[in-house]
């Protein structure tokens, strides 16, 4: 190996390294936010170190913000305001916005020359997250610890949260298996995810989970009519048929053969109950509420801290302003994906897309991880450039 390759692999290795640093304090386990207090306050001042320091790099190196990072600050912005206004200020969601931001402020400073190397930081994050959050699935299998609205908590949180972690986690290891050729870092995270899903005994999680690796390992999705446009168009079809006009109730009579029902595990009278708040604040929402509030709107459901559905939890927070704030924001993403539609990478970008929507049906999806991911495939181009299958088999430091 040349001198020029050693230096230059030890300056990718540093960068990795330090992109990683900077993104792990915003991606706090659950466990330690609502367990231990003082790793919990390590965190924090990891959040306000890397937020300080990517601010002051985007300055100095005069990085002009894209415009998906400004409509992103705008629709976290109003979120917050509007909660503010509303509700006064809470610690939790003043933490969660910044991170939110700080988070995305990270991909967009360097996805464009150091895609590759962002990718590989991502991937090592997620590998510990869910390597340990495992760990403790096995040690403690009927749960870490448990609050006042959920049980069955590990490292990562709610067993019904796994799988905001596990979808994007899966796609950049994907990504990251093509470019590398190697399999066996991607089948090993796709196996731990697998048997996670198992083990949390979550529907969402390993419904999803079970169809991302079916349509992965089958190849089925490389095939063309799996595009951005059509996968939204699924979605849009999905929420108006299940939550909307629930033609799952037309399946009732079959599902009570089965001794099952019709009602999504107590979800349709969250979405009805929530419905029917938006109806009374449609413009600006309610903002961020305690989650006491939210658990007293839907009494039929214990502990439903939020509207279980994407699209209903933002007309709830922030009204119709919000909506299309958000639809602008997808909408970006959804046209930068289509315009590179033929890239081998942009279908694994797809396929996490696409599970992600499953997500978005159920829960209320307003996480990091999520986010992140959706901000990550703004970079589709840069990403399949840089990260293009080699010639050759790569040797990595990890």
């Amino acid at each position: 190996m040349s001198q020029r390759l050693r230096i230059e692999k030890k300056k990718e290795k540093r960068l990795v390294f330090w992109m990683l640093i900077l993104l792990l304090p915003h991606f706090e386990p659950g466990y330690f936010d609502a367990e231990l207090p003082v790793v919990d306050l390590l965190f924090n001042i990891g959040r306000v170190f890397s937020a300080l320091y990517i601010i002051y790099y985007a300055i100095e190196r005069k990085h002009s913000l894209s415009m998906i990072m400004i409509v992103f600050t705008i629709l976290q912005g109003w979120y917050f305001i509007n909660t503010v206004i509303q509700n006064g200020i809470s610690k939790r969601i003043t933490i969660n916005t910044i991170s939110m931001l700080i988070g995305c402020l990270i991909i967009d400073c360097y996805a464009k020359k150091y895609a590759r190397q962002l990718i590989h930081a991502l991937l090592i994050m997620y590998e510990l997250l869910i390597y340990s959050n495992f760990i403790t699935m096995l040690l403690f299998p009927k749960g870490l610890y448990a609050t006042e609205w959920q049980w069955e908590n590990w490292l990562l949180g709610f067993r019904n949260t796994f799988t905001f972690t596990f979808v994007p986690a899966l796609a950049i290891s994907m990504i990251w298996k093509h470019y590398s050729r190697r399999s066996f870092r991607f089948f090993l995270l796709l196996s731990v995810c697998v048997i996670s899903s198992f083990l949390g005994h979550s529907a969402t999680c390993l419904v999803t989970i079970l169809v991302m690796t079916g349509l992965y390992l089958t190849g089925f999705y490389r095939v063309k009519i799996i595009t951005a446009g059509n996968v939204t168009s699924v979605f849009l079809v999905s929420f108006f048929a299940v939550v909307i006009f629930r033609v799952l109730d037309y399946a009732e009579p079959f599902l009570k053969q089965l001794g099952r029902k019709t009602t999504l595990s107590g979800r349709t009278f969250i979405w009805d109950r929530t419905i029917s708040a938006i109806g009374a604040r449609s413009i600006i929402g309610y903002g961020q509420q305690d989650v006491e509030l939210r658990v007293a709107l839907v009494p039929q459901a214990y502990g439903a801290t939020h509207a279980h559905n994407f699209v209903l939890e933002h007309l709830y927070s922030g009204g119709v302003i919000q909506l299309l704030i958000v639809i602008i924001f997808l909408v970006m993403i959804i046209a930068n994906l289509q315009k590179y539609k033929k890239q081998e990478i942009v279908h694994c970008m797809l396929l996490g897309v696409l599970c992600i929507d499953m997500i978005f049906l159920v829960e209320s999806g307003f996480h990091l991880m999520l986010y992140t991911f959706l901000f990550l495939c703004a970079y589709a181009k840069q990403i399949s450039e840089q990260c293009s299958s080699q010639s050759k088999r790569r040797r990595f430091f990890i």
